[in-house]
């Protein structure tokens, strides 16, 4: 997991979660999310009948932002800047996902241990 603070240079690498493999014209017709078809796979996001950006995580997809901001340009051209800010964004999304499992995680063991001492000590 990581934690990074992001910067305003567009062209600094970052890692990316999502791919945007096909090379098309970029106009988003119409948003769909393709479930993925076995289990451990992440889904699709179609943006017209050729391109769609792959590796979403069914949790990522069903947050507001990743839905609205991609179903905002919908009749509207992607630049190459629209694209990597999606791709943030997404990317952004599952790092938050990731770090509330952990300290969700956290909170359960201090729970767990919690109930443990309280138990032994009764």
């Amino acid at each position: 997991m990581r934690i990074y603070s992001q910067k305003r240079n567009d062209e600094q690498p970052i890692s990316i979660l999502a791919d945007y493999p096909v090379i098309g014209n970029n106009i988003v017709d119409v948003v769909r999310y393709a479930e993925p078809k076995q289990s451990g796979e992440n889904g699709l996001i179609w943006i017209n009948k050729k391109q769609y950006f792959k590796n979403i995580p069914s949790q990522v997809w069903n947050y507001q932002i990743c839905q609205k901001w991609i179903k905002d340009r919908e009749g509207s051209y992607l630049s190459n800047k629209d694209i990597r800010q999606y791709q943030r964004i997404v990317t952004a999304l599952n790092e938050m996902i990731e770090l509330m499992a952990g300290i969700e995680a956290v909170f359960q063991l201090g729970s767990n241990k919690e109930q443990l001492f309280i138990a032994a000590h009764q």
